[in-house]
């Protein structure tokens, strides 16, 4: 045996050192062996020096220019190197001389990586010309054909893997992916799970489990499946980025900004969690570290549309519509299918008091509005700022066909142009929706310069009308997260708390200054308590009724003879006699209502009550610094033995 064919035994049976040995041998004393160079170069390849299989394997092709398993190998080592289009010349050499399928295979994955897909599904196909069972060739061929947007025929070439290996996961996976794109949620889960029962440990079907469980806003069972794919892979950069979008929706914004941050630990230029970060940082009203944020991403991406959109709305938050106007430009220009920054250009432009060019903008968005998450509700109030109301109209009633349980607070919308009877109060699906959100920074506000005063305008009215009196028991109706009862739990007997948010019950608990807690309708919780109280304590709470009637009614019930009703209000400054939904630019959108001083006086002495303190203060200030006018209501409740006024 020759040394170069026991060179090749050894290589054969992975002995690559003892190879290598040999094949140096052989070119010691012949250094133009040509497949002694090219094997050697297998080897270097084998061994991770791709450079070096380069290197020995073009000098080899130099002495057979037709050889294929040179040029191939060749190509697999440029491949290696990152030499893509060296990596293509190599195989189509390759190819020219010999036509394999495992050659056109890899050269529909380096077209693929390029994003080449239709020159990639070319060379797919011509693999399965020549191997028609080609499982992998199918898989991937699939991956070219979603990638084109040809979501149903992928799916036909996944099934034709699957036809002939049941049990690819792989194929399992990218099928889910599919079917996602198809907005077959249900179908992809039990794809994903398929892949998941053959292949326990696989990360990436976790994750994209994950992201339709998202789609079906199950955000809990999302959550478990980015835990379980990063419990596989922690380093998992993409599942952090989902973790966190997860933590977001579930409102539990601390968790996710440590989701965020620990992906960018991995990945400092992952653009998206960088502006994802930074919407948290905004929602936890960290103004400085949120622009910071926006501000790192653009200086990566400086045409990252959805950076320049959020840099934008928080300008436009904090005051600064000019500033704001220029971000939301510069993303249409880019963009120009862009709804949302479209409908922010438009109300950046009503700030600034261009009612006509925030209409083209309002105009613009609405050849975009068959999108699939067109945001009507948006649209709708850029329309009602700039008077078209019919125009606002048509898009809050598409919201509500999207949104039966009326999230967005379409309805009262509705209600403020005209076009409905004022609802009684606000859905409580977006107050759960908005007190989740607000519950991470709740307290924070408290802290922050002057920003939200109820609670401390409630707690005066309280010290004022109780006097010394320390065996009082209190409900703290609408308790939020606590803070009420941390300004008076100290001066009552037995302090309860009722709040329809789990969120900011949970917030609460954690004060340990609340006897009891209880989740339920204030109103309902309320009638079910009769003579259990002395003070009922609401602030910012029943701003959410339009109809104080049924409160205050429940509140009579609840209440022993002579107790007090505390609650703020914001008030209707244009009709002192009646309710009307909050203002447009702000209130509307927080599912607020303005109460006229007449109206609570009125429906007061007709409930058993009377009015104790009705007086205007500062309610709070708003992300701009300016304060917002409230009502300071003190209800004395009549005794059961004297008659409802007439």
């Amino acid at each position: 045996m020759s040394v170069l064919q026991q060179a090749v035994a050894l290589h054969q049976k992975g002995r690559l050192v003892e190879a290598a040995t040999l094949y140096r041998q052989v070119l010691s004393k012949n250094p133009q062996q040509a497949d002694a160079l090219h094997l050697l170069g297998v080897v270097e390849l084998q061994t991770n020096n791709a450079a070096a299989a380069v290197e020995l394997i073009s000098r080899a092709i130099k002495l057979q220019p037709r050889n294929a398993a040179f040029h191939a190998n060749l190509g697999f080592a440029l491949e290696k190197l990152r030499r893509l289009d060296d990596a293509i010349a190599s195989y189509d050499r390759a190819l020219e001389i010999k036509p394999d399928a495992d050659q056109f295979y890899r050269r529909g994955n380096i077209l693929h990586q390029l994003k080449r897909f239709a020159d990639s599904l070319d060379s797919y196909d011509r693999a399965l010309s020549l191997k028609p069972n080609y499982v992998e060739a199918l898989n991937n061929r699939g991956n070219a054909l979603r990638n084109l947007k040809r979501f149903d025929d992928a799916l036909a070439s996944y099934a034709r893997a699957l036809a002939i290996k049941p049990d690819h996961a792989e194929a399992l996976n990218n099928r889910g992916i599919a079917l996602r794109n198809l907005r077959r949620f249900d179908e992809a889960i039990a794809s994903y799970d398929r892949a998941l029962a053959h292949k326990p440990d696989y990360a990436q079907a976790f994750n994209n489990r994950g992201n339709a469980l998202w789609e079906l806003k199950r955000f809990e069972e999302a959550l478990d499946s980015y835990d379980r794919a990063l419990a596989i892979d922690p380093e998992y950069s993409e599942a952090l980025y989902n973790r966190g979008m997860a933590l977001r929706e579930l409102a539990r914004l601390e968790d996710a900004l440590a989701s965020f941050d620990h992906a960018l630990a991995l990945r400092p230029d992952y653009v998206q969690a960088l502006v994802n970060k930074g919407t948290t940082l905004q929602d936890l009203k960290r103004f400085d570290e949120a622009l910071a944020s926006f501000d790192r991403a653009l200086a990566l991406k400086p045409d990252y549309v959805e950076a320049l959109n959020s840099r934008g709305t928080l300008l436009a938050s904090l005051g600064q519509p000019d500033a704001a106007e220029t971000q939301f430009q510069q993303a249409v220009l880019i963009s120009p299918d862009y709804a949302d920054a479209q409908i922010n250009l438009g109300l950046a432009r009503v700030e600034q008091g261009r009612l006509e060019q925030a209409i083209v903008a309002a105009e613009a968005a609405v050849k975009l509005s068959n999108q699939i998450s067109f945001p009507h509700y948006r649209l709708g109030t850029l329309w009602a700022r700039c008077g078209r109301n019919e125009d606002a109209r048509t898009q809050f009633e598409m919201c509500l066909a999207g949104d039966p349980e009326d999230k967005q607070g379409a309805r009262m919308f509705l209600a403020r142009l005209g076009f409905e009877s004022l609802p009684e109060r606000a859905p409580n699906a977006l107050l759960k929706r908005a007190y989740a959100k607000r519950a991470a920074w709740w307290d924070q506000g408290l802290t922050q310069a002057n920003p939200y005063q109820g609670a401390e305008l409630v707690a005066q009215a309280f010290n004022k009308l109780v006097g010394d009196r320390d065996d009082l028991r209190v409900l703290d109706a609408g308790c939020g997260t606590g803070s009420v009862g941390q300004l008076i739990g100290r001066r009552v007997n037995r302090l309860e708390g009722v709040d329809l948010s789990p969120e900011m019950l949970a917030q609460a608990k954690k004060k340990a200054i609340y006897q009891s807690l209880y989740e339920d309708d204030l109103v309902a919780f309320l009638a079910h308590h009769a003579e259990c109280y002395d003070v009922v304590t609401s602030a910012a709470t029943l701003i959410h009724f339009s109809d104080l009637r049924p409160v205050l009614e429940a509140c009579a019930i609840a209440l022993r003879d002579a107790g007090l009703f505390i609650f703020t209000l914001f008030p209707n400054e244009q009709d002192d006699n009646s309710v009307s939904v909050g203002s447009a630019e702000g209130l509307a959108q927080g599912g607020c209502y303005m109460h006229g001083r007449r109206y609570v006086a009125r429906v007061a002495a007709d409930t058993r009550f009377e009015v104790e303190v009705l007086k205007d203060a500062v309610h709070e200030y708003n992300q701009r610094g300016e304060p917002m006018a409230g009502l300071v209501v003190a209800l004395r409740r009549h005794s059961r033995d004297r008659p409802p006024a007439s």
